[in-house]
């Protein structure tokens, strides 16, 4: 029976905001091995699930906005475990649902933006920002797995570019751009 058996995210595209680089990655092989799709931006004529810890940031309110499925990671991994797409009305990721202090790329006002010397380049991702006409279709995400960044203290201060990365302040980043969440 298990070979006539409909894969499990079939005809999902997922995406997912707030999780961590390692979290993201586990999501992405998965849905792609279980049948899905995954994107990395937010399309709004695409994208069917967006996967978060916390009901925050740009691509969540756009998902709202846009009538997309809104789920916890709880309801992916269910959903694995029991080898069909569970309701995601169970799953579904509110405000007053918010979990406290999740690991996010997006520094906040309470916390000063992390030093470039715990987090690595691949924890940083944007989004981009609205259409020409000013009416958003999809918000893109980049992420930089394969960058890694040495944490050890022996490196050349020399090196421009480790000095150029220390000294990088997230916080004056222009308008038009700001970091997910």
């Amino acid at each position: 029976f298990d070979r006539y058996k409909c894969p499990v995210f079939q005809g999902c595209v997922g995406c997912v905001t707030g999780l961590d680089s390692v979290d993201r990655q586990e999501i992405r092989t998965q849905v792609e091995q279980h049948g899905g799709k995954y994107s990395g931006e937010l399309r709004m004529k695409e994208c069917t699930h967006l996967v978060a810890k916390e009901p925050k940031g740009a691509k969540y309110e756009f998902a709202r906005k846009w009538k997309l499925h809104c789920v916890t990671t709880r309801w992916f991994y269910k959903s694995l475990e029991a080898g069909v797409c569970q309701d995601e009305n169970l799953y579904r990721l509110d405000r007053a649902d918010s979990a406290a202090d999740n690991k996010t790329s997006t520094p906040s006002q309470e916390k000063k933006a992390p030093r470039f010397s715990s987090h690595g380049i691949a924890d940083i991702s944007t989004i981009s920002t609205a259409s020409s006409r000013g009416n958003m279709s999809h918000v893109n995400e980049t992420n930089l797995n394969a960058t890694r960044l040495p944490l050890d203290s022996t490196r050349d201060e020399r090196d421009v570019s480790y000095n150029e990365l220390d000294n990088l302040d997230v916080s004056n980043i222009a308008s038009g751009m700001f970091l997910d969440g």
